[in-house]
This record gives structure tokens, sequence and C-alpha cells, in this order.
């Protein structure tokens, strides 16, 4: 065993009758890719996933059991906001929704598997022409974003761009 993740943000269900949540985050490497761990309804909080790109996450893994089809735009979200891997596992009972699969750093399905018994593999190749942009340029321009420092010597002192609530009125 590699690691160990306890969900750690629970449906109302889960918490109040059946499970306790974890609180450390699930994070583990394998031939130089970091792997992140999410479960289920944990697609729902984007902080999750946020807190996976600043430990330099590059492929998180998702088991669920969807009830709705936009389980899969948020996944495809998270991909290709965050600039990294989601591979999904999902049971065959929820296949009439969306498919297992891997879904790359830009958002797009790389791979599903289209039957219960068909086994897929996928390789996460940073090299790639489908990958390169989205792992070269946009994550670490991202990245540097969120720092701000890029912004500081852009910064503009018109008083037009300063927020309404400090601007004095006539």
């Amino acid at each position: 065993m590699v690691d160990r993740y306890d969900k750690r943000l629970l449906s109302n269900t889960e918490v109040t009758r059946f499970y306790a949540p974890g609180f450390e985050p699930g994070v583990f490497e394998v031939d130089g890719f970091r792997f992140g761990l999410a479960v289920c309804v944990e697609i729902n909080f984007p902080d999750l996933f946020i807190e996976y790109e600043q430990l330099g996450v590059d492929c998180l893994l998702v088991p669920a059991y969807p009830v709705d089809s936009i389980f899969a735009t948020k996944a495809r979200a998270y991909a290709a906001i965050h600039n990294v891997w989601v591979a999904l596992s999902i049971p065959a009972q929820s296949t009439g929704l969306l498919l297992s699969g891997l879904i790359g750093p830009d958002g797009q399905v790389l791979a599903e598997v289209e039957a219960t018994d068909e086994l897929r593999v996928a390789e996460l190749d940073p090299n790639e022409p489908v990958n390169h942009h989205a792992l070269t340029v946009k994550r670490p321009w991202r990245a540097q974003a969120r720092a701000g420092e890029v912004y500081r010597d852009h910064r503009v002192t018109d008083p037009r761009s300063v927020s309404p609530a400090r601007r004095s009125r006539p």
C-alpha cells in the first residue's frame, strides 16, 4: 500500500449516518508523476482541487458513483482549470451518465471505457502534443498569475480603477 485516503468532504448522509471524515490530502508518486486522491462527492469542492494543484499533483484519481451527468462537466473543468489529468472510475450502474476514463490537462477526454468488461490503458505523456501547451504554457503561467508578482509592475493608479466602495462620490 502506497497511501491511505479518507474522504474529507462527505455528503450529509455519509457524515451523519455512516462515516467519519478524513483530514489530510492523499498524495503519492509513481514514476515521477504526483497523484492526488478525491472521492465522489468531493468533485463539488473546488478548494480540494486548488489544494492538490498547490501540492504539485499531476493527476487526480477520482472513483465515484455519480447521480447526474454534470459530474463529467465538473471533472473536465477541473482538469482544464488546473492543467492536470483526471482519471475517473465509475461503476457500471452509472455508465448511462458518464464513463470511466482519463481526462487530459486541457479538459479533453483522452480515453473512455465503453463496455463493462473492457480494460483501457492510457499513458500520462506530458510530451504528447495535446498535453504540451496545457502543461508547459498554461500551468506555469497560472501559477505565476496566482502568486501575483507578474501584476505588480502593471498596476494602474487611475482613480477609475479603484473600487467603487473606496471612491469618494460627489
